[in-house]
């Protein structure tokens, strides 16, 4: 598997999680980094040449460009907090997270199996970025889009 795969099949997958459950601060989030990876792909690049003097070079330019980014992350923690309850119902629950795969099946099986053939295609194509995409609708598919926290309106 190449080197770039997984941080742009993850890239994909962020961009379409964030967008088709309307995660507007965690949108403006990822905005602010989406330009800030150039030097760090020219670090792995330099690391993979043996050039360590080189990704050091690139580290150092990036880090400064993190902190207005971060800043603006802040905003976004009640998104995030409902990311982590969305996530952490399945954790240790395998039983809720099978029965949610399974309810799915049952009503979508041909979207399912055709979303997971085109993820493989795709991403044996190098097409990580379309792959990551569609897994993200995949999940909202299978299971269900995220919910913000109605106690976080409470405050």
């Amino acid at each position: 598997m190449p080197i770039q795969a997984p941080p742009l099949f993850a890239a994909g997958f962020l961009m379409e999680f964030v967008t088709v459950n309307n995660l507007s601060e965690m949108t403006t989030c990822i905005d602010g980094f989406e330009n800030d990876f150039g030097p760090v792909m020219v670090a792995i690049k330099d690391l993979m040449n043996k050039d360590i003097e080189g990704a050091i070079e690139s580290i150092t330019s990036w880090i400064p460009t993190i902190s207005p980014d971060v800043q603006t992350c802040l905003g976004a923690k009640d998104e995030f907090a409902d990311i982590k309850a969305y996530v952490g119902q399945y954790i240790g629950h395998k039983a809720k997270l099978v029965s949610k795969v399974t309810r799915a099946l049952a009503f979508h099986r041909k979207e399912i199996m055709g979303d997971v053939a085109t993820i493989k295609s795709d991403f044996d194509a190098g097409q990580y970025v379309p792959a990551g995409k569609l897994a993200a609708d995949l999940v909202k598919l299978v299971l269900g889009p995220v919910e913000p926290n109605p106690s976080l309106f409470l405050m």
